[in-house]
């Protein structure tokens, strides 16, 4: 959690990990969220992630993302499903798979002793605008020795992670919308591995996109 919202520290914690970790930085702060391991209990919130968000806004709000595992740009894929369905909602976020070091860096990685299926870092500084906190780089990180769970199984249930951690590196927390943001933590997300709760790769509006777009659209970029 956010211990200060200062522009001379911050606090980087890994929410959900067990033992609650917590250090200083100075200066710059970043947060860790977790997909946890089995389903839990959770209590509706606040959808924005603790004030964190990219200083863009507008029309169009471009994401670049380095797809380490080599998937984006192969249909089927459970990262390039997982981009391309965020990419394809009425919101002003649009996501580009790039080859080097960018907003975003997504991979995966076999872990079987990791308390986490999933795991969402970012990195930022704080801004002149209390509650305010601009990422400026943002990890997304899928546990390969996870298989199943929340309903899913194989690469769905792959892609329902990708999902949630990409969004967390957009600035948003888990929360009981019916879709992958609520995987693992609310019953209502069971076998939801999309963005919106309609569909997968649906231009539809919903509580998701309307999220997205409220925070983004008319967002003025700020130091």
């Amino acid at each position: 959690m956010i211990g200060s919202r200062s522009t001379a520290a911050g606090e980087l914690g890994h929410r959900g990990s067990p033992k609650g970790r917590v250090r200083r930085l100075v200066a710059v702060a970043a947060v860790a969220f977790g997909l946890q391991l089995m389903l839990g209990v959770g209590v509706a919130a606040a959808h924005n992630w603790d004030g964190w968000h990219w200083n863009k806004g507008g029309s169009n709000v471009p994401m670049y993302v380095w797809d380490q595992t080599g998937g984006c740009g192969t249909w089927g894929n459970a990262t390039n499903n997982a981009l391309w369905d965020i990419h394809n909602n009425p919101h002003p976020i649009y996501v580009y798979c790039v080859g080097y070091h960018t907003d975003v860096s997504l991979w995966e990685a076999n872990e079987p002793g990791a308390w986490f299926c999933g795991l969402a870092e970012v990195s930022g500084v704080y801004t002149s605008v209390a509650g305010q906190l601009h990422i400026t780089h943002g990890h997304a990180r899928t546990n390969t020795a996870c298989t199943s769970g929340s309903g899913l199984s194989g690469t769905l249930f792959k892609q329902g992670v990708h999902c949630q951690e990409v969004m967390h590196t957009f600035g948003f927390d888990h929360a009981d919308t019916g879709d992958c943001m609520g995987l693992s933590y609310f019953g209502g997300s069971n076998g939801r591995y999309y963005v919106g709760n309609t569909g997968a790769y649906l231009y539809d509006w919903d509580h998701q996109s309307a999220d997205i777009y409220w925070r983004y659209r008319y967002h003025s970029p700020h130091s």
